[in-house]
């Protein structure tokens, strides 16, 4: 019976077909005594029993019942083996690693840095870039732009344009905001300036996040007076101490009450920098007839099933038709539609690629170097495999055993590299530029502890299963525990490959870090085109029910200028509707009369317009290179006069003749005409790495838009005297004139172009230190690899020597090995910089990424290290004593 069961179990159309016939033999044989046992039981006589057991066991139910039994306890005892094999491979690895602190407390160090670097920088990248936004269905949220006749595919967009397309049906809901600005909050104790963002209430259901507290914008809001306003989370905490009474408060902002309806969650964030309240864009605020002023942000939801091309396709469709029904304002004129995670991230992105390729080239340098360090090991280790093979162990199970000590190396690496990472991740969030976006909300988590870990598997099998392959080869044993030359040969190459590797990841590194490095060099040589020293800037905004109109207001910051100028240290004030290196600026498109442009609308391309304060080119120390600069007559009621920089005048006049000529921003027939009566020098306002762009400069007292309420004060001060330490007495100055008008922080100009280059400075901050520990590996593996080198070949050495080799001979010997793994690795890394450093190519400024000094300098540092860690070991060799090598 129990054959003929076991032939039929085997053929069981069953999943699992590796089962042993001891094994079934053994199951049958268990199950056909019990059963015998329950019959006996039942009052049948044994033989009668045995008998029944057997016609029931052999029934195909029972036979399924048994074999599935028996893969259980299979399984069972396997995975009892397996683990029991495990422990013990671990202990044995556990007593080898303690018996070699050396070797041990190198390769963790190792492995922990490269570990601890990769899981911070990943978990940055994991939070910006990889992690969905707070939102429901985040895939579905876009913004939408338009694309002028110049290509720019980023444009705000007008609100003619809004209002049309919010009939689209590829949107579940399309909403627009504007870019925050800076009203004054009063009767909160002293006025504050704080940020606003007008949203309408379609961009909050776009988002679809309900308020922490109370409620958000509904579109009820947006047809009312727009009154109502909803706390940022931030500014509630700083602000009212995360007071949760606060619904229902009265707040006067610009000597207008609105009430506070709703606080919003402390994840919830728009593309722009973050506003201390949302206020709602009413629907009178926008005018379905505006089609040249852009000035909306469009955020929208696709409807269910609608792709983002799709929804541009018939988007486009519609600007062609308002192209032909607007031909003046929209000729031209296109759509683009971005998914809003894309675009949020679309600047940080460059600069965290890099910075994930950067750790992951360390820590497969680390990788190599441990693999080296096991390598160097295996000379030692050839007596314990070759006693293990004679006992009767496989190579699997060799294999096996050096992958668990790989493995516990692995595991104690990992943890020690988490646990750097915990504490890498406050220095490297406070380094880390405040624009990056989302950066707030980074921290170690679930995805990091997932990379860690992966990470450390993935550095078992690059680092520990090559060299367990190599020391369990059974080619190159000759005897117990000795090797012939041929295996010895072997190994060194194994060794110089890592070798190559390293030095070759080591040079992307670097030659990426000296691109950085040169190219910070450039931008600190920039000429800004003013004087920077000794000036500081400060925003402030008027009320507008207190200064409504343009004179007003004129009156207020000519007396504002003129106190500020009498404060002790103070050599010079002005003032500009444009602060230096804010990322915020206005476009106004003009005719130039006389010189059709050429366009439907008959205006030139939009370019900056700039109003400023009697004195700002002195101020500034901006040279007026032809014409005059404004004067104390240029006020309103007399001839509108304009003055424009260098780049603009050759733009529109290349052959000369800006000054003089006559502009209107009306239209090509209608006035006021504007004259230009200068030119002045080109400014890098906006960053020290863009290049200046064409600008018009206007007096403020002869501007023609009374909603220009907003002024940037720019203070130049004695050479003695930090700028910024006058932020207290112009405060005075300014609750004197109106207490109810805040000053924002006064900043010194150059700090904030400091701050401006923060992401270059933090890229080659953290590429230039991990150049410098990639450099110190590479050193170490190549001082390792030599100095084995030197150990195997002391006899040819002593050889040579008592043959009558010098010792300089011997000493360039060795070193032309360490030169021949140097060249083949930085040959192999220059190939490889070419390709990579095109990931911080929009980092780089004034230097291609294929710099030949920049290859020539760090290659020449790479072999001085090189020859350095060769040398150590070249002098010992060349000290081998004769007598000592013959004896042996």
């Amino acid at each position: 019976m129990p054959r003929d069961a076991i032939r039929r179990l085997f053929r069981l159309p069953l999943r699992r077909r590796d089962l042993t016939e001891a094994r079934v033999e053994e199951e049958i044989s268990f199950h056909l005594e019990q059963r015998t046992e329950r019959l006996i039981a039942q009052g049948l006589q044994p033989e009668a029993a045995r008998r029944e057991a057997r016609r029931r066991l052999g029934s195909e139910h029972e036979l399924r019942s048994v074999r599935r039994a028996a893969l259980r306890r299979e399984r069972r005892l396997r995975v009892r083996d397996w683990t029991a094999d495990l422990m013990q491979d671990l202990r044995h690895a556990g007593r080898r690693l303690r018996g070699t602190p050396g070797f041990t407390t190198a390769a963790l160090l190792t492995l922990a840095l490269g570990i601890g670097a990769a899981t911070a920088v990943f978990t940055v990248v994991e939070g910006v870039l990889l992690r969905p936004l707070p939102f429901p269905e985040p895939d579905r949220l876009v913004r939408v732009f338009e694309v002028n006749p110049e290509g720019d595919d980023h444009n705000v967009v007008s609100p003619g344009n809004y209002l049309d397309w919010r009939g689209s049906g590829a949107f579940a809901v399309l909403g627009a905001h504007r870019y925050p600005y800076g009203v004054s909050l009063t009767g909160e104790g002293e006025a504050a300036r704080v940020r606003i963002l007008d949203v309408a209430p379609a961009v909050m259901e776009a988002l679809g996040r309900d308020a922490l507290l109370g409620r958000r914008l509904l579109p009820e809001d947006a047809a009312g007076d727009g009154l109502v306003a909803v706390l940022s989370h931030g500014f509630w905490r700083s602000r009212f101490g995360a007071d949760r009474e606060i619904i229902g408060r009265k707040l006067l902002l610009n000597q207008q009450s609105v009430e506070v309806v709703g606080v919003m969650p402390e994840d919830f964030r728009l593309p722009t920098p973050e506003p201390d309240l949302y206020l709602p864009l009413t629907n009178g605020d926008l005018d379905p007839d505006e089609r040249r002023g852009h000035m909306l942000y469009v955020i929208g939801r696709l409807a269910p099933g609608a792709p983002v091309a799709s929804a541009e396709s018939e988007l486009q469709t519609l600007a062609a038709g308002l192209a032909t029904s607007y031909p003046e304002a929209m000729s031209g004129w296109s759509v683009n539609v971005e998914p809003l995670q894309g675009d949020m991230v679309a600047e940080a992105r460059p600069l965290l690629v890099a910075l994930m390729g950067a750790v992951a080239l360390i820590l497969l340098i680390a990788c190599a170097n441990v693999g080296n360090l096991l390598l160097a090991r295996a000379v030692g280790r050839d007596r314990e495999m070759t006693v293990r093979a004679a006992l009767g162990a496989g190579r699997g199970r060799l294999v096996r055993q050096l992958l668990a000590e790989g493995l516990l190396l692995g595991t104690l690496g990992g943890a020690l590299g988490l646990g750097a990472a915990t504490v890498a991740m406050p220095l490297l969030l406070a380094l880390a530029p405040a624009d990056i976006p989302r950066i707030e909300t980074v921290g170690l988590g679930s995805a990091a502890m997932a990379f860690a870990l992966a990470a450390t598997l993935a550095s078992v099998l690059l680092f520990a299963l090559l060299p367990a392959l190599r020391i369990t080869l059974p080619a190159g044993r000759t005897g117990l525990g000795t090797r012939d030359a041929g295996a010895g040969r072997v190994q060194a190459r194994l060794q110089s490959a890592f070798l190559v590797g390293e030095i070759a990841l080591s040079l992307v590194l670097l030659v990426t870090a000296g691109l950085l490095v040169r190219s910070a060099a450039r931008l600190h040589q920039v000429e800004l085109g003013f004087t920077s020293g000794a000036l500081a800037a400060a925003s402030l905004d008027l009320p507008g029910a207190r200064y409504g109109g343009i004179e007003p207001a004129t009156r207020f910051y000519a007396e504002l200028t003129e106190r500020v100028r009498a404060i002790p240290g103070v050599a010079a004030v002005t003032g500009t509707t444009e602060p230096p290196v804010v990322g915020f600026g206005m476009t106004f498109s003009f005719a130039i009369q006389g010189r059709p442009a050429g366009t439907a609308s008959g205006r030139e391309d939009d370019d900056n317009l700039r109003v400023v304060l009697p004195g700002y080119f002195e101020t500034m120390g901006i040279p007026v290179l032809r014409g005059r600069g404004f004067m104390p007559q240029d006020r309103a009621g007399t001839t509108p006069v304009l003055i424009v920089n260098e780049t603009l005048a050759r733009k529109h006049w290349p052959d000369g003749g800006a000054v003089g000529a006559l502009v209107s921003f009306a239209g090509p027939d209608e006035g006021p005409w504007w004259e230009i009566v200068g030119v002045v020098g080109d400014t890098r306002l906006a960053s020290a790495a863009e290049a200046p762009i064409p600008a018009i400069y206007m007096p403020h007292a002869q501007r023609t838009w009374a909603w220009m309420s907003w002024l940037s004060l720019v203070v130049r001060t004695d050479p003695n005297v930090d700028p910024g330490g006058l932020g207290g007495a112009i405060r005075s100055v300014l609750r004197e004139l109106d207490p109810d008008v805040p000053l924002h922080s006064l900043e010194p100009v150059e700090g904030l172009y400091e701050d401006s280059l923060a992401p270059r400075r933090f890229a080659t901050l953290l590429l230039g230190s991990f150049a410098a520990f990639a450099m110190l590996l590479g050193a170490i593996g190549l001082y390792g690899v030599v100095s084995y080198n030197v150990a195997q070949r002391h006899r040819e050495l002593g050889i040579r020597k008592a043959l009558g080799a010098r010792e300089g001979a011997l000493v360039r010997l060795v070193l032309a090995q360490g030169l021949r793994v140097a060249v083949l690795g930085m040959a192999l890394g220059a190939i490889l910089a070419l390709t990579g450093t095109r990931l911080v190519h929009s980092l780089l400024y004034g230097v291609s990424a294929t710099d030949p000094l920049t290859y020539a300098a760090v290659s020449g540092l790479l072999l001085a290290v090189v020859l350095g860690a060769s040398l150590v070991p070249a002098l010992r060799a060349a000290r081998t004593d004769p007598a000592r090598v013959l004896r042996e």
